[in-house]
């Protein structure tokens, strides 16, 4: 049932315009776009960064009976818009992580009611995929109260798009369940091919005839666009910065500047900007190096708690001092409404054209003149050119999950093929099965049950896959840069002599061994992967150890030998895994479920507490003990740090702990290993 709409020729825009949002005229192509999405169309708007693309959602919102929906990607777009529409007198609010749980429930109530009150209503589009607020959703529409759905910065849409972010993918949800209710959906940046995808994903492209589509040019001719070359070092940034900074500060403090400025009580020193790093710690230094030489900046990324990048953020827009630039990770500055950014400096060359248009285009909001500066060294080139663009992984062992973890970290479009539904098979399920859904969720492209079958190389160098999935049917991926083939590792034991000295070979090419590295001639030894153990370069080290101590140490050495059982493991993937001992199905068959308990948890970490809900990772334990008095025969870890804990945890095991000797333990608060000696 479509929602119910005032005509629109009662409606005075203008009026509106004014009352509400306190401006006396609109932009070019802005009465257009409302007037469209006021006549029930779906809208297509991609304009410049400067345009005012919010008020194109925001102003009918105040028209249209009923309630519009805002999906926006991060937590600092919305907590700027809502706090601007609630000065104004609009009834707007956020429903995210960062929500107190009063102002959930109240929220919950206004949806439930079936007639909300709130007008504007932004979530994320990771809520938007909740069972429970759909429900809420579906209870609005049968009352004819949802009017709109607005889709912000939409090129996160796109697995093309230079921000995808995979749970907008699932934002086709809405015309498939309000077929009638218009879309609206906004963005800076979209070439032909993100924006077709953008209209096929929202299911926008099936109906031409009820959208309207306006793409305006990209041309901001206040900006002053500047490539300053750089040597590798970096105090050549960091040098060039500072005084092209003081330069400005000199300018305002110098007549007839300086009365002009005071006349309108802005502090001199208040060249408010914002500087791009690559990583967060770079945020940090590059901050501290600047408010070393008096300017004042601060870092602003993920790691922060909320309550200091809320402080940072509003003090930052308020122009306090102390708060003028903002150093800052590529996540920041979507949508946020500060029409004085002076400049925007990208301290690295950024992943994409599409990307540095994004961020240039914050500075000079009040078409006053600004500055972009973008910092190129020729180890920058060489960075941007031989990171990988597109790579596949095919393997299910740490060796593909690691390099996976890490190409994606890098921002590298990353697909991993494996056999199974789950990677790291040989840990336990509780490890399979969390840092699986854990890559999927941070975006790795996982083809499971799949098995390539072909590869060819394009004319333009790029690799093309061919990969059978569990249906058997065949379906082809193009792109790659490079593939990285990490299956099962197979002995190289073949025609290198062994079999004229008679060492025997098992039926799978694997050298045969005894516990002592003794093979089936006297004076031959072997160790490692080539004898079927655990093949890991520090096992294969310390049976060497042991080996070389009984031949060449004294009588004391004489039985010297590794012990294979309870060799400590881990996985960095992302994120960490470690485990030692026996998984849960090994232990119900060597000594049956009746004779074995599992003590588990599952919980967020500390260091998490005050972050977004797309950076924090999960932290599992399992606990295995065996027989009336509990001995440990098997500890399975995921989390961060959990390489350090399981060497401590591994020599306990080692010497026979019982579950009784984990509980006598005083636990070390607040920590995520203080759950292992608490579980109950």
């Amino acid at each position: 049932m479509a929602p119910l709409s005032r005509s629109n020729s009662c409606v005075d825009i203008d009026f509106t315009l004014r009352q509400q949002f306190k401006k006396q005229s609109f932009r070019p192509q802005q009465r257009e776009i409302i007037t469209a999405a006021l006549d029930g169309n779906d809208v297509f708007v991609q304009a410049a960064t400067s345009f005012g693309k919010s008020l194109c959602f925001q102003l009918p919102a105040c028209i249209d009976q009923g309630i519009t929906i805002v999906v926006s990607p991060l937590l600092s777009l919305m907590m700027n818009q809502v706090e601007q529409l609630q000065a104004a007198g609009i009834k707007a609010s956020s429903y995210n992580s960062n929500t107190r749980p009063e102002e959930k429930d109240r929220i919950n109530r206004d949806l439930a009611s079936g007639h909300p009150r709130t007008r504007l209503l932004y979530v994320t589009p990771e809520l938007c995929s909740s069972e429970s607020f759909r429900n809420r959703l579906k209870l609005v529409h049968q009352q004819c109260e949802l009017a709109r759905i607005a889709i912000d910065e939409a090129h996160c849409i796109s697995e093309w798009g230079h921000d995808f972010r995979k749970d907008f993918k699932r934002l086709s949800w809405f015309r498939e369940t309000f077929p009638t209710v218009p879309i609206t959906c906004l963005t800076a940046t979209a070439n032909p091919l993100v924006r077709d995808d953008i209209l096929l994903t929202l299911g926008l492209s099936a109906t031409p005839e009820s959208l309207k589509s306006f793409v305006m040019s990209a041309h901001r001719p206040n900006l002053h666009l500047e490539i300053r070359y750089t040597q590798d070092r970096e105090d050549g940034r960091l040098s060039d910065f500072i005084k092209w900074i003081r330069s400005v500060h000199d300018r305002r403090k110098a007549e007839p500047r300086k009365s002009e400025l005071e006349a309108l009580g802005e502090r001199l020193d208040n060249v408010s900007g914002i500087i791009y790093t690559i990583s967060r710690d770079e945020c940090e230094s590059l901050a501290n190096a600047l408010s070393q030489e008096g300017i004042g900046a601060r870092p602003f990324h993920a790691k922060l708690t909320k309550e200091m990048k809320e402080s940072t953020l509003a003090r930052w827009v308020n122009n306090e001092p102390g708060y003028d630039i903002i150093v800052a990770t590529t996540a920041f500055g979507m949508g946020i409404d500060k029409d004085n950014v002076r400049f925007v400096v990208h301290w690295r060359l950024p992943k994409s054209f599409e990307g540095y248009y994004q961020e240039a285009g914050r500075a000079g909001r009040d078409g006053n003149a600004s500055y972009c500066f973008l910092y190129y060294s020729r180890e920058d080139l060489q960075r941007v050119r031989n990171m990988p663009k597109k790579v596949a992984l095919v393997g299910a062992g740490y060796i593909a999950v690691e390099f996976a973890g890490m190409f994606n970290a890098l921002g590298t479009e990353t697909h991993l093929f494996i056999r199974h539904d789950t990677f790291l098979r040989n840990f336990d399920p509780m490890v399979q099965e969390a840092v699986t859904d854990e890559y999927v969720r941070l975006g790795v492209h996982l083809h499971k049950r799949s098995q390539p079958t072909k590869v060819e190389k394009a004319a333009d160098g790029t690799l093309s896959i061919t990969y059978r999935d569990g249906s058997g049917n065949e379906t082809v991926e193009t792109g790659f840069d490079h593939l990285i083939w990490a299956v099962g590792r197979t002995p190289a034991t073949q025609n290198i002599g062994l079999e004229a000295v008679g060492v025997k070979l098992n039926e799978r090419g694997y050298i045969v061994a005894d516990e002592y590295q003794n093979t089936s001639v006297d004076n031959i030894y072997a160790l490692g992967d080539v004898t079927g153990e655990v093949e890991l370069t520090p096992v294969a080290l310390a049976a060497g150890r042991r080996l070389g101590e009984r031949l060449f140490g004294g009588p004391e050495f004489s039985t010297n030998k590794l012990n294979y059982e309870n060799i400590p493991s881990v996985v960095f993937s992302h994120p960490e895994v470690g485990s030692i001992g026996l998984t849960e199905s090994q232990a119900i068959e060597k000594y049956g479920k009746d004779d074995i308990k599992v003590y588990k948890t599952k919980f967020t970490a500390m260091y998490y507490a005050m972050m977004e809900p797309e950076d924090k990772g999960p932290t599992a334990y399992k606990l295995i003990v065996q027989g009336p008095n509990e001995m440990v025969v098997g500890l399975h870890i995921l989390g961060l740090g959990s390489g350090e804990m399981l060497q401590g945890f591994g020599v306990a095991i080692k010497m026979g702990a019982t579950k009784a000797d984990f509980d006598s333990c005083v636990a070390i608060h607040p920590t995520s290993a203080e759950e292992l000696v608490t579980l109950k």
